[in-house]
């Protein structure tokens, strides 16, 4: 696993969410890489967060996780959504700190503060590269002015891991369950199991705002389980599904465009799971 700490050279920086943040890495591997690389890297994408603000508080840097779903925090989506900083986070996944204080959304300013995700997976390895073309080519369309630019650090994580199979964990990204992983949810809700907590949101848009031939696309929306929901993983450490949503085309014909639904869960240690 990999932490990416990215560090915003304009002001009006704008962290991307997991799905889109995985779409502008597979541009970027694109790329660099060549089309039969993106197929091989969407065929096993990396598990992927969502970027989450972090800022520096005096001489000590604090990174910051979204509040889990469940209590009067405000929805997923909202501007005024409430943060658990780190300690507080890896309290509330180890049972404790339940009543922690939520922050609102930290001010993250140009030198003083940045976003960072964590990846994991089969082809991490392609991640580096790819924000490294990125960094120059920056996030979002090329109508948008600023917010895009930035450097990017590279880390390896101490203090989180994924969940695994029959474990209780949180999302830290957005995920599109799979039928059998719906009917999970539903079964944990029909026995009144506690622990488990979600909410949705409808994620749409468009395949590319890049230059390609076919053009840009409209996608088919999907319904989409946020960040701090909190989920069962079944019989695999794997979690979340990836349908097609979109074709395009280019030079050498059409080529379809997937959703990046694979979900990133972290254990809930209290809930059942190992250290």
């Amino acid at each position: 696993m990999k932490q990416f700490v990215l560090h915003p050279r304009s002001t009006g920086f704008v962290a991307p969410r997991s799905d889109t943040l995985l779409g502008l890495i597979a541009w970027g591997v694109r790329v660099v890489f060549g089309r039969d690389s993106v197929e091989r890297f969407i065929g096993d994408p990396p598990y992927v967060t969502s970027a989450f603000p972090w800022v520096d508080e005096g001489d000590r840097r604090v990174h910051f996780f979204p509040g889990p779903v469940g209590g009067a925090e405000a929805a997923p989506g909202d501007a005024n959504r409430r943060w658990l900083a780190e300690d507080q986070f890896l309290a509330f996944i180890a049972g404790q700190g339940r009543d922690a204080d939520r922050r609102t959304p930290p001010n993250v300013e140009r030198g003083h503060g940045g976003a960072f995700f964590f990846a994991d997976g089969n082809n991490e390895h392609y991640v580096e590269p790819a924000l490294q073309w990125l960094e120059r080519a920056g996030f979002g369309s090329d109508t948008q002015r600023g917010g895009r630019a930035f450097a990017v650090e590279v880390k390896t994580p101490e203090f989180l891991r994924r969940a695994r199979a029959g474990e209780t964990g949180v999302l830290l990204s957005l995920a599109l369950p799979s039928n059998a992983e719906r009917e999970a949810l539903a079964s944990a809700l029909e026995r009144r199991d506690a622990r488990i907590a979600y909410s949705v949101e409808r994620r749409h848009g468009f395949a590319t705002s890049r230059p390609i031939a076919g053009g840009s696309a409209r996608k088919r929306p999907v319904l989409a389980l946020t960040e701090g929901s909190i989920v069962p993983l079944g019989a695999s450490d794997a979690y979340g599904d990836s349908p097609t949503v979109a074709t395009l085309a280019d030079d050498r014909g059409p080529f379809a465009v997937r959703y990046c639904g694979r979900g990133f869960v972290v254990p809930l240690l209290s809930a059942g799971g190992g250290a």
